[in-house]
C-alpha cells in the first residue's frame, strides 16, 4: 500500500487553483439527464470517481451493477432502477453491505416497487425488478440520510401520480435536499415544500444546457491549510457565492481561523490574517462532511471544540467518528463522543516521530489528515490514492501552491 508525506513547506502558500466540479451536483444532473431521455448537455461534469461510476452505470447498464463504496450511486440507482423495466442486481463493496438502505427501500416497496434483499435485510446488495410505479403518498425518516429523500424526489416527476413525501424527524444534511430541488427547478420541475411535506406532481424534465459549479467540499481542505500557513495568497477559480452546495458555508466558518476570503468575479481570494479563538462550537447537522476538516484543524491549532450533528458520519465511506477518534489521538487529542456530539478538549503532547494515518478507504479522512501532514514531514498518509473518489488532482494541487508531497518507497 502506497504512502505519502510532506517533502517541503516554506510556510507561504500561493497560486491559482481550479478545483474539481461538484460530484453532488453532477450526480443529480446525470440522473435527470437519463430520466429526460438524455436531451441535456452538461458542461464541467465532475471527473471524480463517484461521478464516472454513476455515468458508466447509467449509460451502459448491465444486469449486475457494482456501485463500489459509493452511497450516492447505490441510493440514487436503487430509485432509478425501481422504475426502469428489467431485472437488476445492485451490489457493492464490503463496506457498502453495512450502509443502511432500508428507509429508501421501504418507501419504494410501499409505492409498489419489487425489491429484494440479497444479503442482510436493510442493507445492500439488492435485487430489483423494474416496475411502472404509480406514485402517491409516502413517509420517510429524514434523520438517516438526505440521499434517500433526493433519490425519491428525482424520480417523482416520472410517476403518474407524482409523490407527496412526508418527512419524519429532524432532517440531516437538508441543504442537499434543497440542492436537489433547485436543480429540478432549473430543468422545469416544480415542487411544493410546506414544513415537513414535499409534493412533486407528474411532470417532464426540460432539455437545457447545464454548467456544474466548483466543489466547495474540496475547497475546505485548502481553506484549512491556509489557516495553518504563515502567509498565503491563494486564488480558487469557479467557487460561486450563491452556491447550490451547503458546504459553501465553510467560507464563513473558516474566517474564525484567520482566513480572509474575498469573492471576485470568477474566483475567491484567500489570505492569512492573525486570529485568536479560545474555542469553537458548531452544529454540523446540515453539513457533516466538514466535520473531519474542522476536527483536524482545531487539533493542530489546539483549539477546544464541541461539535453537534455527527450522527451521519457513522454511515459514510468509513465510520468517520471512529476514524477521527483513533487518528486524532496520534496528534495529541483524546476525543470524546456521544451519539450526536464530538468534544475535543483533552489535549496532550504528542511525539511527531513518524506517525502514519490510516485513511480507512475514505477520501475525506485522507484529505482531512493531509491538513495535519502539511505541517510536519514525519506525518504520513496511508493509501493516499483514495482521494480519487472526489478530488483526483488533490496532491498535485497542493504542490502547485507550495506544499510538496512525495511517495515513500514501498517496503
Amino acid at each position: 500500500m502506497r504512502k505519502i508525506c510532506l517533502q517541503s513547506n516554506t510556510g507561504h502558500l500561493e497560486g491559482v487553483l481550479s478545483l474539481p466540479s461538484s460530484k453532488s451536483v453532477s450526480n443529480r444532473v446525470l440522473l435527470i439527464r437519463e430520466l429526460s431521455g438524455r436531451y441535456i448537455h452538461i458542461d464541467n461534469l465532475s471527473e471524480a470517481g463517484d461521478t464516472l461510476l454513476m455515468q458508466q452505470l447509467l449509460e451502459f447498464p448491465e444486469k449486475i451493477l457494482n456501485t463500489g463504496n459509493t452511497g450516492t450511486v447505490m441510493r440514487f440507482l436503487t430509485a432509478y432502477f425501481a422504475i426502469k423495466e428489467g431485472e437488476w442486481e445492485l451490489i457493492g463493496s464490503e463496506r457498502m453491505k453495512s450502509r443502511p438502505i432500508r428507509n429508501l427501500v421501504d418507501v419504494l416497496l410501499s409505492l409498489g416497487a419489487d425489491i429484494t434483499y440479497m444479503g442482510n435485510e436493510g442493507y445492500p446488495p439488492l435485487k430489483i425488478v423494474g416496475q411502472d410505479i404509480q406514485g402517491g403518498e409516502c413517509v420517510i425518516n429524514a434523520e438517516v440520510s438526505s440521499q434517500f429523500i433526493s433519490a425519491l424526489l428525482l424520480i417523482a416527476p416520472m410517476l403518474k401520480n407524482g409523490l407527496e413525501i412526508s418527512l419524519q424527524g429532524s432532517a440531516v444534511s437538508f441543504p442537499y435536499v434543497s440542492m436537489t430541488l433547485r436543480i429540478m427547478k432549473y430543468f422545469g420541475v416544480k415542487a411544493n415544500v410546506k414544513r415537513n411535506m414535499i409534493t412533486v406532481d407528474h411532470q417532464k424534465y426540460k432539455s437545457k444546457r447545464f454548467h456544474v459549479e466548483t466543489d466547495w467540499s474540496a475547497a475546505s481542505y485548502i481553506f484549512a491549510m491556509v489557516s495553518l500557513s504563515k502567509t498565503s495568497k491563494v486564488e480558487i477559480m469557479g467557487l460561486e457565492k450563491k452556491s447550490l452546495q451547503g458546504d459553501s458555508g465553510v467560507s464563513t466558518l473558516i474566517q474564525k481561523f484567520g482566513v480572509k476570503t474575498r469573492f471576485k468575479k470568477d474566483r475567491i481570494l484567500l489570505t492569512k490574517k492573525p486570529f485568536k479563538l479560545k474555542n469553537f462550537e458548531y452544529n454540523f447537522v446540515q453539513n457533516p462532511d466538514l466535520i473531519p476538516t474542522f476536527a483536524v484543524l482545531c487539533t493542530i491549532h489546539k483549539i477546544p471544540f464541541h461539535f453537534r450533528g455527527i450522527n451521519a458520519l457513522r454511515l459514510k465511506e468509513s465510520d468517520r467518528v471512529e476514524a477521527l477518534s483513533v487518528e486524532l489521538e496520534k496528534l495529541g487529542l483524546k476525543l470524546k463522543t456521544t451519539e450526536n456530539e464530538m468534544i475535543g478538549t483533552d489535549f496532550f503532547e504528542a511525539e511527531y516521530d513518524y506517525k502514519t494515518f490510516n485513511t480507512y478507504g475514505d477520501h475525506r479522512i485522507a484529505m482531512s489528515f493531509a491538513i495535519a501532514a502539511s505541517t510536519n514531514s514525519n506525518l504520513v498518509i496511508e493509501d493516499p490514492d483514495v482521494v480519487e473518489k472526489s478530488y483526483p488532482g488533490f496532491w498535485s494541487d497542493l504542490e502547485s501552491i507550495g506544499l510538496k508531497f512525495g511517495y515513500l518507497a514501498e517496503q
